[in-house]
């Protein structure tokens, strides 16, 4: 899910990630529950790492500042992890809707 978000993200938007984990669930039969955590696993470390990366380019200033403003703690963590949080979230709610489509409850 991470690879196919990075390369779409690069030219698109970046609510593309919602389609993109949606697709990956539909195309790889996976439990719901399977799927939700792969999709929060996925998303959180990609977004976590992308956002990471990029303030580290900029010796984290900005992340710094959000984490005062919203956390009262110039801690650049936070922001991060917030931000990695609900990208998480994005993905795993994304690919569950994927994999409901296509999920057959075994009969016993």
């Amino acid at each position: 899910m991470a690879v196919s978000a990075f390369a779409l993200s690069l030219y698109l938007p970046w609510w593309i990630l919602a389609p993109c984990c949606m697709l990956v669930a539909l195309l790889m039969p996976l439990k719901p529950i399977l799927a939700f955590a792969s999709g929060f696993l996925s998303m959180f470390l990609y977004w976590g790492g992308m956002a990471a990366l990029i303030s580290t380019a900029n010796h984290h200033l900005l992340a710094a500042k959000m984490g005062k403003l919203m956390f009262q703690s110039e801690n650049p963590l936070f922001p991060i992890m917030v931000a990695a949080f609900i990208a998480g979230l994005l993905g795993a709610l994304s690919a569950l809707a994927g994999s409901i489509f296509t999920y057959r409850k075994p009969r016993s």
